[in-house]
């Protein structure tokens, strides 16, 4: 929204222009975060042994030394999480479709509705709902995700390259949120994409809540449109009905359906196959159900 607020004055504003602007005010990002883990490594590196951390608790020599191991490894690595990619990727699209392409909105109009949590402006959130989006498994948002995420990884590698190569400090690119997706959600108004105010945005890796409107094979296609290969982390949890793949075919139809995926990139997915009844009883009648097991974002838990 900063973005497009610094926009919505100039003349001619392509997608190109919406693109550097948020790329600039990322790396700027970047930036500060390098500057920060540089110092706070050379603080490690002058007295190790009084900047211990619970990581060190789980290696040997840290332990028989009472040293820090990160002081003293080759390597010093943090990971540099993209939170709520979806949801951007979808305001991107937005933008794109509904006021470069076709020219349905006015970017002032398209502000203008966003901040108002689209109140009074229906018309407008309508647009903003049926544009294309990530997961959709459409040219547009394809292009948009690939060039996206690409460029993500791509300026974290060349912000890194000189702290790599005097101090071997580097982040690695990861699209997780875990659990953040909930809280930073009721914390933010609306955006471009349709998302109301203190709604939840898109979850890790995975596209937002109705946006794979072609089924989960059009979602993996969308997704694989990610350059796994240079994230750490990514990870999509997987909701589906077990009525859907019900018996052996229907269980031989998901066992393909992930083999697919994987064998054509795919970086991870946990699986939740709880129907909507199940939960339901299970909350009514819990010492039914003490074998069900509830998804928690990277963990299950004993419901």
């Amino acid at each position: 929204m900063i973005v497009l607020r610094e926009l919505s004055d100039k003349e001619n504003v392509t997608i190109d222009d919406f693109y550097t602007r948020f790329f600039e005010r990322m790396g700027s990002f970047i930036d500060k975060k390098l500057d920060y883990l540089s110092r706070e490594l050379s603080v490690r590196q002058r007295k190790p042994s009084a900047v211990l951390t619970f990581g060190d608790c789980f290696f040997k020599n840290s332990l028989e030394s009472a040293e820090c191991f990160s002081a003293s490894a080759k390597y010093h690595f943090e990971i540099q999480s993209f939170q709520m990619f979806g949801t951007v990727a979808d305001c991107f699209v937005a933008v794109d479709q509904l006021v470069m392409r076709e020219k349905r909105l006015t970017l002032s109009r398209l502000i203008e509705a966003t901040e108002a949590d689209f109140e009074g402006f229906y018309d407008v959130l309508a647009l903003c709902r049926k544009a294309e989006k990530y997961g959709s498994d459409t040219p547009l948002s394809n292009s948009h995700v690939s060039r996206l995420s690409s460029a993500i990884c791509e300026i974290v590698s060349e912000k890194c390259r000189p702290y790599l190569e005097k101090e071997g400090l580097f982040l690695m690119p990861c699209l997780q949120s875990d659990t953040w997706h909930l809280k930073y959600g009721e914390g933010f108004g609306a955006t471009p994409d349709g998302r109301r105010a203190n709604m939840p945005f898109s979850q890790n890796s995975r596209p937002s809540n109705g946006a794979c409107t072609g089924g989960i094979s059009a979602m993996f296609n969308s997704m694989l449109n990610l350059p796994y290969y240079a994230f750490a982390s990514g990870a999509l949890n997987l909701d589906i009905d077990p009525k859907q793949f019900a018996g052996e075919s229907g269980r031989a139809t998901f066992a393909s359906l992930l083999a697919s995926y994987f064998n054509r990139g795919g970086l991870h997915a946990q699986v939740s196959a709880a129907g909507l009844e199940e939960l339901i009883d299970a909350k009514k009648n819990p010492e039914l159900h003490r074998d069900l097991r509830v998804r928690v974002t990277g963990y299950s838990g004993i419901f």
